[in-house]
């Protein structure tokens, strides 16, 4: 009884630590936790809802591999004790699926979300299946698949709207997609209109300074850039820096807005300005899993050096 109690707080204090983001700490608790719960075939539960925190924590972290790992005894573990259709297997499902995917891993992600898409279907939760569909969808446009996209695309906003409403933070995020898809397709004026309609809906939830409105920012202005505005994309670009600055936001957004900057800096023969921008840049994608995002940035760079007479280093 002892060891169960002082399983229990271990799992309190890793909750603690998980809660604010302490996600290391958070892990040596949970593997204390789990060294004495796994003693004893009766608390199998407790270990699958730990190994889950355990797999969460691993992704927050970027150790996508080790993640992995955690999700797959949930799931084998979660099988055994919930059966093959319990809701709770659809969540895990999907956070697995959300791995691969930003590990690039798409058809595994694939394979999660039609799993998870099956559960929720069976169990009619109808916001979760327009979820999973806006998750099929962002595979699809990742697979350059866009008709395929576009369709679950539509139909998770169809549902999103009608039950959460037009100006709900997740209808913004598949009016954003559905924006990003219009971009990748080269239907600008209809990129332009779902764009703008979930910055309208992301400032009005999050405010000005937020991750999703920065991205949000840099896709339009991505259009105005591809449209011949360049003064209007600069504009936007610099505000999309604006809007990610103030929470020591995404790397990736911020990147991808000076990256944006610098291409236009270099049309305007601003080379030394482009130059700062281009290394800032790639000083933000040092870290990305994604090389062809990396080299984009490192063939811009090396493109504005040569116009300077010097060479990349």
């Amino acid at each position: 009884e002892e060891s169960v109690e002082l399983a229990e707080n271990m799992i309190c204090l890793g909750n603690v630590e998980y809660l604010t983001n302490n996600f290391k700490l958070a892990l040596e608790w949970f593997d204390d936790a789990l060294r004495l719960l796994r003693q004893r075939k009766e608390f199998e539960l407790s270990v699958c809802k730990v190994l889950l925190r355990k797999a969460i924590s691993f992704d927050k972290l970027g150790e996508y591999s080790r993640s992995i790992e955690c999700f797959g005894e949930v799931l084998k573990l979660g099988r055994r004790l919930w059966g093959p259709n319990h809701p709770e297997l659809s969540n895990v499902l999907n956070s697995l699926g959300n791995v691969h995917r930003n590990q690039g891993e798409l058809r595994r992600a694939l394979r999660c979300y039609e799993e998870c898409l099956r559960i929720r279907s069976q169990a009619d939760d109808v916001l979760g299946v327009a979820s999973t569909k806006n998750n099929i969808g962002a595979i699809f446009a990742s697979m350059e698949q866009v008709e395929r996209s576009r369709q679950f695309y539509a139909e998770s906003l169809r549902v999103k709207t009608e039950i959460l409403g037009s100006v709900h933070i997740d209808t913004a995020r598949t009016l954003y997609n559905m924006g990003q898809l219009y971009v990748t397709d080269r239907q600008f004026n209809s990129a332009l209109s779902f764009l703008e309609e979930s910055l309208r809906v992301f400032k009005l939830n999050l405010g000005e300074n937020h991750n999703e409105v920065a991205a949000c920012l840099c896709s339009i202005g991505t259009v105005h850039d591809e449209t011949m505005d360049e003064e209007l994309a600069l504009s936007y670009f610099k505000r999309a820096l604006t809007a990610v600055k103030g929470q020591g936001g995404s790397r990736a957004v911020k990147a991808q807005a000076l990256h944006n900057v610098g291409i236009i800096l270099t049309k305007r023969n601003d080379i030394d300005h482009a130059v700062r921008i281009f290394r800032e840049a790639l000083e933000m994608k040092q870290n990305s899993i994604d090389a062809e995002d990396k080299s984009d940035t490192q063939y811009c760079l090396a493109n504005v050096l040569r116009l300077t007479g010097c060479t990349s280093e």
